[in-house]
């Protein structure tokens, strides 16, 4: 199966292709974060003859989990996602930056801002992230620009990756808090008017009636990777078994959608916790 905030455009980074980082052998100590792939993908400082800006406002740091191939799913990996305060006049800035990696350590060397190409005609930050592979542990995150240096602790458990400020001058978090994926989880997003609002229950109770799932529920603090519940949107965390309980959902939804949801004003989407999504739309033909 294949598988928005718009300071967040970095974030679609995690699938492009590694550029401007520090090579790491593979065969350094378990607690050497692994360098996968980063935000821009191409050596934007070559392709394009133009002058660094500089940094003139505050670098906010977020924390997401991401999938290095959408189109062959695996667990996530943890991405770190830096982006201006400031907003530029369209989306083709970049954070100029190196990463290097060492056993307990991250390092962001920031030189700039770079312009580089228009993309959409809007407002927005300059971005960058990077892909991470890093196992449990607690790691010093440095985050450097010209004669400054921030300084984070970085603890990462399976159940949350927390960001503490130690020393900081021109950075800061956007949570401290960031709940990841519990395996083998999807959430199920119901978007639905208020005449329509009784067919997310009964789509929920029919999943429930033919799968074996598991309810759970995340805290109403920090940063969560699946959608939370706001205005008409409902939705709820189930865990399955194995991935045949997914597809079967994703069979449910597709069945349910004939029955129950042509030409209403209803959508349902289910998303896995590496990032299959399926949508009431794929299968109604009149949307």
């Amino acid at each position: 199966m294949k598988a928005r905030i718009y300071f967040l455009l970095a974030m679609l980074g995690i699938l492009l292709i590694s550029c401007n980082v520090s090579p790491v052998d593979s065969m350094e100590a378990d607690d050497t974060p692994l360098i996968l792939q980063s935000y821009p993908s191409f050596d934007v400082e070559e392709m394009y003859d133009t002058e660094l800006l500089p940094i003139d406002d505050k670098l906010i740091i977020l924390i997401r989990e991401g999938q290095v191939y959408l189109d062959n799913p695996t667990p996530p990996q943890i991405s770190i996602g830096i982006y201006t305060a400031r907003e530029y006049p369209h989306s083709g800035y970049s954070l100029s930056r190196y990463v290097d990696v060492s056993p307990g350590n991250i390092e962001f060397r920031f030189a700039g801002v770079l312009q580089y190409f228009g993309m959409w005609p809007s407002f927005g930050p300059a971005v960058t992230s990077q892909l991470f592979a890093i196992s449990n542990g607690d790691y010093t995150l440095r985050i450097k620009y010209q004669f400054q240096e921030d300084l984070y602790n970085l603890k990462v458990t399976d159940e949350y990756i927390r960001l503490i400020p130690v020393d900081t001058n021109f950075t800061e978090p956007r949570y401290e808090l960031y709940w990841r994926y519990v395996p083998g989880s999807f959430a199920y997003i119901c978007k639905a008017s208020t005449e329509m609002s009784y067919l997310c229950d009964y789509f929920a109770d029919t999943l429930l009636s033919e799968i074996d799932l598991e309810e759970f529920y995340y805290p109403d603090s920090g940063w969560i990777p699946y959608e939370r519940s706001w205005n008409d949107k409902h939705v709820r965390y189930f865990i399955y078994e194995s991935e045949s309980d997914y597809d079967h959902a994703v069979e449910i939804l597709e069945a349910f959608t004939h029955d129950h949801i042509m030409q209403r004003e209803i959508r349902i989407t289910l998303r896995n916790w590496m990032s299959e999504r399926y949508g009431s739309f794929n299968f109604d033909n009149w949307k």
